[in-house]
C-alpha cells in the first residue's frame, strides 16, 4: 500500500468503528506532518545545494 492509501484504510477503520473526532485527528495530524515533512526537506535540499 502506498502512504496515502494507508491513511485512507486507517482513517476509514476509525469512522467505521465510530471514532469520528480520532477519524479527524488522524488525518489533520498525518496531512500536518506531510507537508512539515516537505517543507523542511525542501528547505535541507535548498541549503545543502547552494
Amino acid at each position: 500500500m502506498s502512504t496515502y492509501s494507508t491513511l485512507c484504510f486507517e482513517t476509514v477503520g476509525l469512522v467505521e468503528t465510530g471514532a469520528k473526532m480520532l477519524a479527524a485527528a488522524n488525518m489533520a495530524v498525518s496531512i500536518t506532518a506531510g507537508l512539515v515533512a516537505a517543507f523542511l526537506g525542501t528547505s535541507l535540499a535548498d541549503t545543502l545545494l547552494h
